[in-house]
């Protein structure tokens, strides 16, 4: 059997869970980021330089080092992993030889090193954001190998090596110089090299070096191959050496690799797709390798493959040796994926090196020429040069993309912004009225006064409106929307608008559409767009039929206002009993804390620096204003007429949701006991698109109410061992998912709107096995041996669900005992 499919094989299976056990012994002994100690003790073990016997009822750190020091293996290695050791007690140290020996060594080597392996990636998936950016899946790695033709005895450099994973794939002929700069990723990856009979070779040089300044000065490799950090900024001087003011590290290998190869040598880089379709330096860059014949296939794949970041990814292979057929392969491999499970998909890299070897030019391969990317300005996106062709008029054709004008002055106009647009056929003209009124910007505030179609050309939706200009004042455009002007006589606005939601129109701007997240199009994208047109009367007689079917549904939906109105009255009579209710208690309460600290003033004038917790250095003072905000929050609730009762209907607004989640994490923290951690880790993907800028339509008190349940549910049942630290994190990440892979998540989504994903973790107690989600958002559902009933998950449901457009936004999900977390409920919201 080939090696990449060894994991069908049921003794490396069963043996790779067997050792995967004791790995639980490290939880709450070490962070997670250092697990990874397990493998080289593990290691040590299968050589026989750790034994059982070595240890009786304690360990002798200094001798275990010195057989360690003594084997030439591990020696190098010890240098990282002493200091780790040093931090594990005795206890757990002698329990996972314990575990190891229970299992013994008398594995055969390959066997052994196939579950090794396998054992790397377990981790690297439970480690996530501590490994996963350094590890490429087997699958994604032997693919770019598969892609590159390299002799038999090539010399190959890989800068920002990682874990070493092009070198797996090499045989004891060829030559391999890799540079990690971490120290800690580069000996796991000279450990994997061991395991996997490499770093014995003579021919694999593996070292902890900086790529960006200790890139070597040779031009005779016959393969530079990397994976470098995605959207890494290289400093200027490196940058200044190719004429730019800045370069990222993507660039840089592209530009140091072709510079670096033979005259029949390759590059291949795993990079963002950012590379293929942004302005600027990228642009020029691909310019120069279109009309250079340098690139000779591009591969797209989409995001979830890597465990790091949920953006798709690119495979580009690049060659000295001019390409003489002037075309570029393109490779479409989204459809050659496979889901392992709700969270985890994998590239079938066989399937689709099959299909690449039946040909060129088929339904996920096309061979583009150099003169048709020209015409795309050297836009290199995948999915453009795979759209279906329409018989029709471009839009360029029939409409003006209209730039307006300027004033040479600044005062104050109606602006236009995304949120004001429309995305209803049934109600598609701008209400000038509800615009808001700001300072337009001398000469680059764009006016319009004709007649347009106002398109958003950044996020999912394009949200044409139309703007009956009618002599009034002009109206601003804000930032991310353009106007086009149309002749009325030839086109019927109404019937555009419509027709910008035709399957076909969408597939284009599917297609034309860049960005994962932060997703925008080009304005010659949108010219480009294929319309099919009838004529002015097919065009009239279609927009009087939407007109007829739109008549009934407003008369649904006033039904439907009414008995919603009918519903809001009573339960504003019940938030106002609810008002009075609360309202003395309330007040008590303010008038004791008042009446506390003119006693606290009496007695000791500095009173409010009194430390009350030394580890937190929490004071008095603290402990004063977190009471003081949550009866203010509750006044808040009361006051606001339905906010305590109805959970299922409440007003939307914009909101900077990471500056709540920021100010609602910090408020917590004070007020958390001492052995409860909380953390709000926000994902690299959207620091880097969104420039931590996300607007939501949310509803902060009810935002708080779902986060503050969360949390209290967390320490109420699974906080249960006294004598524990115990963590909760927050995680917000991008959802890049389909319609029908979100329904794995119990999510329902809209396929054309971007998503965020909020993950709420905590140690301890996981969810009992009998929990279900359906179970979890029921009203006065009890489970497990505390059987509390409450509302807490059904508020939580009622909350998500409004801010999702009544669409299921809420998932459970109970962990394995050897992962970091033990439970994680998490929940989507769209962004504006």
């Amino acid at each position: 059997m080939r090696e990449d499919n060894y994991m069908e094989k049921g003794d490396v299976i069963k043996l790779t869970e067997q050792f995967w056990q004791p790995i639980g012994i490290l939880r709450g002994v070490l962070p997670v980021e250092q697990h990874h100690i397990f493998l080289f003790l593990l290691s040590a073990y299968y050589d026989g330089i750790i034994e059982k016997g070595m240890f009786e009822r304690e360990v002798n750190y200094e001798e275990l080092f010195y057989f360690l020091e003594d084997d030439n293996r591990y020696c190098e290695l010890l240098e990282i992993y002493k200091p780790v050791i040093n931090g594990i007690p005795e206890w757990p140290l002698l329990d996972i030889i314990e575990e190891f020996s229970k299992i013994g060594n008398d594995i055969p080597e390959l066997v052994f090193n196939k579950v090794f392996d396998n054992l790397l990636f377990k981790l690297a998936s439970n480690q996530g954001k501590y490994s996963g950016e350094f590890l490429l899946p087997n699958e994604v790695s032997s693919l770019v190998m598969e892609l590159v033709d390299i002799p038999n005895r090539a010399k190959v450099f890989n800068p920002f090596a990682g874990l070493a994973s092009f070198a797996t794939h090499l045989n004891n002929a060829q030559s391999y110089y890799g540079q990690e700069i971490v120290e800690a990723t580069w000996a796991l990856g000279k450990l994997r090299l061991l395991r996997l009979e490499k770093s014995s070779n003579i021919n694999v040089d593996y070292r902890v070096e900086d790529s960006i300044n200790n890139w070597p000065e040779s031009n005779d490799f016959d393969l530079v191959i990397s994976n470098p950090p995605f959207n890494y900024k290289v400093n200027s001087l490196k940058a200044y050496q190719f004429g730019k003011k800045k370069m990222t590290a993507e660039a840089y290998v592209i530009n140091k690799g072709l510079e670096s190869i033979n005259s029949h040598g390759q590059v291949a880089c795993v990079i963002s797709p950012g590379l293929l379709f942004s302005d600027g330096e990228e642009r020029n860059l691909r310019q120069y390798l279109v009309e250079e014949g340098l690139i000779e296939t591009i591969v797209s794949l989409p995001g979830g493959i890597l465990q790091h970041t949920a953006i798709p990814i690119c495979i580009l292979i690049l060659a000295r040796k001019r390409n003489s057929r002037n075309v570029i392969k393109f490779i479409d491999a989204t459809s050659f994926i496979i889901k392992e499970d709700k969270a985890k998909m994998r590239l079938d890299n066989e399937k689709l090196l099959a299909y690449i070897k039946e040909g060129n030019n088929t339904e996920f391969i096309k061979e583009v020429n150099i003169e048709t990317i020209r015409d795309n300005d050297f836009n290199l996106s995948v999915n453009r040069y795979f759209i279906k062709p329409v018989e029709g008029k471009k839009l360029s054709q029939f409409a003006s993309f209209d730039p307006g004008y300027t004033f040479d002055d600044s005062h104050l106009a109606k602006f236009v912004q995304i949120k004001d647009l429309k995305d209803d056929v049934f109600d598609s003209e701008l209400n000038i009225d509800t615009l808001e009124e700001k300072m337009a910007q001398e000469d680059k505030t764009i006016f319009v006064d004709t007649p347009s179609i106002l398109m958003a050309t950044v996020g999912n939706f394009i949200k044409p409106t139309y703007f009956s200009y009618k002599e009034e004042e002009p109206i601003a455009l804000g930032s991310g929307i353009i106007a086009i002007g149309i002749n009325k006589k030839e086109i019927n606005p109404l019937f555009l608008i419509n027709e910008f939601s035709a399957d076909y129109i969408q597939n284009q701007l599917n297609s034309y559409r860049v960005g994962s997240i932060a997703s925008y199009i080009k304005n010659e994208d949108l010219q480009n767009l294929v319309f099919k047109l009838p004529s002015i009367n097919e065009q009239n007689a279609k927009i009087e039929g939407i007109f007829a079917l739109s008549q009934k549904v407003k008369a649904l939906e006033l039904e439907k206002d009414n008995l919603i109105y009918r519903r809001k009255i009573e339960e504003t009579d019940s938030s106002t009993s609810l008002s009075h209710v609360l309202g003395k208690p309330l007040l008590s309460i303010g008038s004791s804390l008042e009446i506390i600290q003119d006693v606290m003033w009496k007695l000791d004038p500095n009173w409010k620096d009194i430390v009350i917790n030394e580890s937190r250095q929490f004071r008095m003072a603290d402990a004063f204003e977190s009471i003081i905000k949550n009866i203010d929050y509750i006044q808040e609730l009361v006051d606001d007429n339905t906010a305590l009762v109805n959970v299922s209907a409440f007003p939307l607004t914009e909101l900077q949701f990471l500056e709540f989640l920021i100010e609602f994490v910090s408020n917590e923290q004070i007020s958390l006991p001492r052995d409860v951690t909380l953390e709000l880790e926000i994902h690299d993907d959207i620091k880097q698109i969104t420039d931590d800028k996300i607007i939501v339509r949310g509803n902060k008190q009810k935002l708080r109410i779902v986060l503050l349940n969360l949390i209290d549910n967390i320490k109420r049942h699974a906080f249960v061992e006294d004598s524990k630290i115990h963590d909760i994190n927050i995680e917000v990440l991008p959802f890049i998912a389909n319609e029908d892979e979100a329904k794995d998540f119990n999510y329902e989504i809209n396929s054309k709107q971007a998503y965020i994903e909020i993950k709420v973790s905590n140690t301890g107690k996981s969810f009992p096995i009998d929990l279900n989600l359906e179970d979890y958002i029921r009203k006065n559902f009890s489970v497990g041996s505390t059987k509390n009933k409450g509302l807490g998950g059904y508020e939580i449901n009622e909350i998500l669900k409004v801010h999702n457009y009544g669409k299921r936004a809420l998932n459970i999900l109970r962990l394995d005992e050897d992962q970091e977390f033990s439970s994680t409920v998490s929940f989507i919201i769209p962004i504006i």
